[in-house]
């Protein structure tokens, strides 16, 4: 948005960005026709890294807790 001309400063752009990815979206900043586009497909960028972030997430804990649980099976059963 800084470089396309759209926000004065470096802060009402990462403020306009962050709404838009976060799909939060005040509308308190309004872009030029031209570049109306640009917050519905941050919105959509947003939403997907989110669930992305949470499936990788997800799936990091599962195997961890697997394995942890390999090794307690396996310290039990030398017992």
């Amino acid at each position: 948005m800084l470089n396309c001309g759209e926000a004065a400063s470096f802060h009402q752009a990462f403020y306009c960005s962050a709404q838009n990815y976060t799909a939060l979206g005040y509308g308190d900043i309004h872009l030029s026709e031209r570049w109306q586009l640009l917050g519905p497909l941050e919105a959509v960028n947003g939403l997907l890294l989110f669930g992305l972030s949470t499936a990788i997430m997800f799936s990091v804990l599962s195997n961890l807790i697997a394995k942890r649980l390999h090794l307690e099976i396996d310290r039990l059963g030398k017992d």
